[in-house]
């Protein structure tokens, strides 16, 4: 999966393996790290519009795996956004996708849909890892998600998708549109 150009409220991240091979006759993981399948990733494609963007530290961890953070601007989604995120692993890579926050959907007056589309493609002997923090739809929210994730037979995937009731403090028990 190519990404396409950014649209309102869109983002892209494209992830791939280092081109940098080692001598002849050494172990490919060996430059990375020697326990590790994996070949070190780096961030080839990053694009991003208001009001969804991602944050990609340089340096989360000592392994090859490559943590990659969603963010919203104004700390939520509100009726009317449309936000659609594609993200590419390649060959022997390992990404993280994780939240430092709960995905707030917020109401909207008119009803108007919030919809999130995600997609994933994860290449040969690579692993994706989405683990995001819930998303907490607020009394009154109509919210849409799709997430589409292709793979091979030699791919790895660990997905967590939840959501929580609402604001149970103030009574918004499931009381969102949808």
């Amino acid at each position: 999966m190519k990404p396409s150009k950014p649209k309102f409220g869109s983002g892209h991240v494209a992830i791939k393996a280092v081109t940098d091979e080692p001598k002849s006759g050494a172990d490919k993981t060996t430059k990375n790290n020697k326990d590790s399948p994996f070949l070190s990733a780096e961030v080839v494609s990053l694009s991003h519009t208001y009001p969804f963007r991602f944050m990609v530290p340089e340096k989360c961890a000592k392994s090859p795996c490559r943590w990659i953070y969603p963010l919203t601007f104004g700390g939520g989604l509100v009726g009317g956004d449309n936000v659609e995120a594609s993200v590419v692993v390649g060959e022997r890579c390992a990404c993280v996708i994780t939240t430092q926050e709960s995905t707030k959907v917020y109401h909207c007056r008119h009803s108007a849909a919030t919809i999130q589309r995600l997609n994933f493609s994860v290449g040969d002997r690579a692993l994706l890892c989405v683990l995001p923090d819930p998303v907490v739809c607020f009394k009154g929210a109509n919210f849409q998600q799709t997430q589409i994730v292709e793979m091979s037979a030699t791919s790895n995937l660990v997905f967590l998708d939840w959501m929580l009731s609402g604001r149970n403090a103030l009574l918004e028990s499931w009381s969102f549109q949808r």
